[in-house]
C-alpha cells in the first residue's frame, strides 16, 4: 500500500530559517512534508498563525513566534493565511523595523488569487527591505510529497532558487509557469483537481460495494488504480496508455462506452473551466 514517501531529499542549508506566516490546512501539510523527508529541521521552522500558532509549532516541534519576528529570524517567509486576512497582516506588521533589512529575504506566497504585485503591495513592507517573491500553488497531495504545485516569479536569485528547490522538490512535482495568468487555469486542475480525484476513487468504490466488494477492499483498489495510472502518465500520453487497456470487444471498452455516453469527460473538462472562471473573478472582483 502506497504511504508517505519518507525517504530523504535535499535539504536547505542548515543556517537558513524558514518563517510560515500563516500556517492553515495548507501550510501545514506541506511542513509535515518538508520535515518527514528532511528538507528542514524542525528547529529551522518558525511559525505564526494568530490563535494557532502554539499548538501548531508543539505539533511540528517548531518555534511560535510573533508576526514582526518572525519577519526579523526569517530567511524564507511562506504567506500562509487566506486572502482576506491580508489587510490584517499588514496591521500587525505595521511599525516593523528590522536590524537587518539589507539581508535577502524571499517570500513565497501561497495566497490563492492575488498576484504578487498585490500581495506586496498590500503587505506594504518597509522600502529599506531586500526581497524577492515567488508564488506558489501546492495542491493537498503534497503532503505526502506526490503534489503538483504551480510556481511563478519575475525573478530569482541563484542563491534563493538553491535555497527554495529542496523545499519543492520535498513537496513533488513543480511545474513553473511563464505567465502569473495561468495560475487560474493550472489551480482549476490541479489545486481543485484533488477533490475531482476523491470524488472519483469514491464513485469507483461505491461501485465495487454495491458488486459485493469489501468498503476498504474497493477503496484501496480504486485509490491505487489512481496513483499509478497517474505515475505512468507523467512518462506517456494518456490516450496511449488507454488503448494499452483496451482489448476489441473485451471488458474495458464497454466500460469505457458507459463513461463517454455519461459525459464524464465533457463533466471534466467544464468543470476546469469553471473552476478557472471561478479564480479569474475572485482575482478581479
Amino acid at each position: 500500500m502506497t504511504t508517505l514517501d519518507t525517504k530523504t531529499s535535499p535539504s536547505i542549508p542548515p543556517q537558513l530559517k524558514v518563517g510560515m506566516l500563516g500556517c492553515g490546512n495548507m501550510g501545514r501539510a506541506i511542513a509535515e512534508g518538508w520535515l518527514a523527508r528532511g528538507a528542514l529541521s524542525a528547529d529551522q521552522l518558525l511559525i505564526s498563525a494568530r490563535s494557532t500558532a502554539a499548538d501548531t509549532a508543539a505539533a511540528l516541534g517548531a518555534r511560535a513566534m510573533s508576526p514582526q519576528r518572525l519577519l526579523e529570524e526569517a530567511d524564507l517567509i511562506i504567506l500562509g493565511f487566506k486572502p482576506q486576512q491580508l489587510t490584517a497582516i499588514r496591521e500587525s506588521l505595521s511599525g516593523l523595523t528590522l536590524s537587518d533589512a539589507a539581508r535577502p529575504r524571499l517570500f513565497v506566497s501561497l495566497l490563492a488569487g492575488l498576484e504578487l504585485r498585490a500581495v506586496e503591495q498590500g503587505l506594504a513592507l518597509p522600502k529599506e527591505l531586500e526581497a524577492e517573491w515567488v508564488r506558489l500553488m501546492p495542491n493537498l497531495p503534497a503532503r505526502r510529497s506526490l503534489g503538483a504545485t504551480l510556481a511563478f516569479t519575475e525573478s530569482l536569485s541563484a542563491e534563493h532558487r538553491a535555497a527554495l528547490c529542496p523545499l519543492l522538490e520535498a513537496m513533488g512535482l513543480c511545474e513553473w509557469l511563464g505567465s502569473e495568468a495561468l495560475f487560474d487555469v493550472g489551480t482549476a486542475i490541479s489545486g481543485c483537481g484533488p477533490a475531482y480525484m476523491f470524488m472519483m476513487i469514491e464513485a469507483l468504490a461505491d461501485a465495487g460495494v454495491s458488486m459485493g466488494l469489501p468498503r476498504v477492499t474497493a477503496q484501496r483498489l480504486a485509490a491505487q488504480t489512481m496513483i499509478g495510472s497517474g505515475a505512468m502518465a507523467l512518462d506517456e500520453h494518456p490516450g496511449v496508455l488507454k488503448d494499452r487497456v483496451t482489448s476489441p470487444g473485451g471488458v474495458t471498452i464497454q466500460g469505457l462506452r458507459s463513461l463517454e455516453r455519461s459525459g464524464l469527460r465533457s463533466a471534466l473538462i467544464e468543470a476546469v473551466v469553471e473552476a478557472a472562471e471561478r479564480s479569474q473573478a475572485m482575482r478581479d472582483g
